[in-house]
């Protein structure tokens, strides 16, 4: 396990973009990635160049924007997702990983905009 509190979340999600990236997988793909700065960002390069190779959209969101951040901002929530999210957004499958607290935003937020549970899949990470 890595000891950086971002990688928990977006470990598993890094596997199945690079999973489509070498499957040249087509599909439309969103990801919303919060985190405290950006420069802590685990993964952050290398998801600016999976951008260029599949279609992948990101939306990020920090907690602790610089001045010049044109991205959003605060915590992950449902305004965030009611910006963001695409008109098929029912038709979706949402994988969703990180800490337990932001889980449970989200399961919410994406069930009150629309999304059926049963598109939701969580991975909960929390330490012993």
């Amino acid at each position: 396990m890595s000891s950086s509190p971002g990688a928990w979340g977006i470990a598993p999600i890094m596997s199945m973009l690079r999973t489509l990236d070498h499957r040249g997988d087509s599909r439309p793909l969103m990801l919303f990635y919060a985190y405290h700065t950006r420069e802590r960002m685990t993964f952050r390069e290398e998801l600016e160049s999976l951008t260029e190779r599949i279609d992948l959209h990101i939306v990020w969101v920090l907690s602790e924007p610089p001045a010049d951040w044109e991205g959003e901002s605060g915590f992950l929530r449902e305004e965030i997702f009611a910006l963001h999210l695409p008109a098929d957004k029912g038709a979706r499958e949402y994988f969703v990983c990180g800490p337990t607290p932001m889980i449970e935003v989200v399961e919410r937020a994406l069930s009150r905009q629309g999304v059926p549970l049963a598109r939701i899949h969580s991975e909960l990470f929390d330490l012993v």
